[in-house]
C-alpha cells in the first residue's frame, strides 16, 4: 500500500512527485491519498481515473467515510 499525505498547491509545484504519484497510482499497490478539491489539471486526471474512488469528508458523514475506507483497507 502507498500513503499520499497530501496532493496540494505546494506538492503541485514538484514534478518528481507528480511523476511518483502517477507511478503509484500506475502500479498493483493500493493508493490511499488525500487530495485538493481545488480545480487542477493534474489533480483533476487522478480524480477522473477509473481506478480511483473520491471521498468528500465533512464533519456529518466523517464517521461513516471512516467506516468505509476501513472496508477498503
Amino acid at each position: 500500500m502507498v500513503l499520499v499525505d497530501e496532493i496540494g498547491a505546494m506538492e503541485l509545484f514538484s514534478k518528481k512527485f507528480q511523476e511518483a504519484v502517477l507511478a503509484a497510482l500506475n502500479s498493483l499497490k493500493q493508493v490511499f491519498g488525500i487530495i485538493t478539491i481545488t480545480p487542477n489539471p493534474f489533480c483533476d486526471k487522478i480524480k477522473k481515473r477509473q481506478d480511483t474512488k473520491i471521498f468528500y469528508l465533512t464533519r456529518e458523514n466523517r464517521y461513516k467515510i471512516k467506516s468505509e475506507i476501513e472496508k477498503l483497507l
